[in-house]
């Protein structure tokens, strides 16, 4: 059952959801090539695909529990603020209740779920970047961190407390960056912060690799 679809009504490349395509994360049609996998909270899956139409953009599918995951909310607030940098930029996206027998399994009992799929630009995972590089785009949003790079839970505790993540904020003398930290606390606080160096990724611009915010907070529990 299709419960929500979001187009930005002022974009003008917005990807149209074909109604031929079930977007089934199994039977995916042979526009969509599966580029990357992983779990949300060890427990829900997601994918990413990419567009063969439009090389530029991804298609994420992201089961989750309920309405109120954080994904959901994150994607709320970004298309509101296509405008920060520090977000991704998103097409379009759709959420569906799945039926029949597709409930997730968790601390032994069933949960019925919903999955989101989002159109969304392709971005550059840091590990594509030498370390040096990556150090230097967190430096020039104020984050001065001298940690491993591999150790994908390092990087949150900069962002663990209300404290911590004022302190990130104020050290940055990057307006939007900022902002983004102004926007996402309310998530922060509901959900818990999940800013691991997996959960960034990197754009590139006329100045160099930019640091994109693309997954800030824990599942819902």
């Amino acid at each position: 059952m299709l419960l929500i679809e979001i187009r930005d009504p002022n974009r003008k490349d917005n990807v149209t959801f074909q109604k031929k395509y079930t977007f089934d994360p199994d039977n995916m049609p042979n526009r969509f090539k599966l580029i990357g996998s992983g779990y949300g909270g060890g427990v829900v899956d997601s994918k990413v695909y990419k567009d063969l139409q439009h090389p530029n953009r991804i298609l994420k599918v992201v089961k989750v529990f309920s309405m109120n995951d954080s994904y959901i909310k994150f994607l709320d607030l970004i298309k509101n603020h296509q405008d920060n940098p520090f977000f991704p930029r998103i097409y379009g996206y759709k959420i569906h209740e799945e039926e029949g027998d597709t409930s997730l399994k968790y601390d032994n009992l069933m949960y019925d779920h919903f999955t989101v799929y989002a159109f969304m630009e392709k971005l550059i995972p840091m590990h594509k970047f030498d370390d040096s590089m990556i150090r230097q785009a967190l430096q020039n949003i104020g984050i001065d961190y001298d940690g491993p790079l591999t150790d994908s839970f390092d990087l949150r505790r900069l962002f663990d407390s209300v404290v911590d993540r004022s302190m990130v904020s104020t050290h940055s003398l990057i307006p939007k960056f900022q902002e983004a930290m102004d926007l996402l606390e309310p998530l922060f606080r509901k959900y818990g912060n999940d800013m691991h160096i997996d959960n960034l990724m990197m754009r590139l611009t006329k100045y160099g690799p930019q640091i994109v915010i693309i997954d800030p907070c824990r599942p819902e529990e």
